[in-house]
């Protein structure tokens, strides 16, 4: 019983964790590019983060710095870029770990805005 206890106890402590920092991306989010999000809320966004941090460990993403670009992709750049069938099958198909995979993405995405002029929207 104090064992499930104490898990449960650990369990709500890294969740008001989690949202307290998924906040903080978001106000840092707010602050990178105020343009991209003016019409969400701090409580919006920081959802928005959630989502999309927790979308890119489903997929396998260990990699602090590529779910930290994931969520950032999605935020402000493409929004639920996740759900694309072509980047599942991606996921499904492709060879390499899931950070390889999403490094694939990335790349393919910044060339892509380059090419079609928009290369000022990269930040990676």
């Amino acid at each position: 019983m104090v064992e499930i206890l104490t898990s449960r106890m650990r369990a709500a402590g890294n969740a008001r964790e989690h949202r307290i920092s998924d906040l903080r991306f978001a106000r840092r989010i707010r602050k990178f590019r105020p343009d991209r999000v003016q019409y969400v809320s701090d409580a919006q966004l920081a959802e928005i983060v959630r989502r999309s941090r927790q979308a890119a460990r489903d997929l396998g993403i260990v990699d602090n710095l590529l779910v930290a670009r994931f969520v950032m992709v999605d935020a402000i750049l493409a929004p639920n870029f996740h759900e694309a069938e072509d980047l599942k099958r991606h996921f499904a198909q492709a060879s390499g770990t899931p950070d390889v995979k999403i490094s694939d993405v990335f790349q393919l995405l910044k060339v892509t805005l380059y090419k079609h002029g928009r290369g000022d929207e990269v930040w990676w």
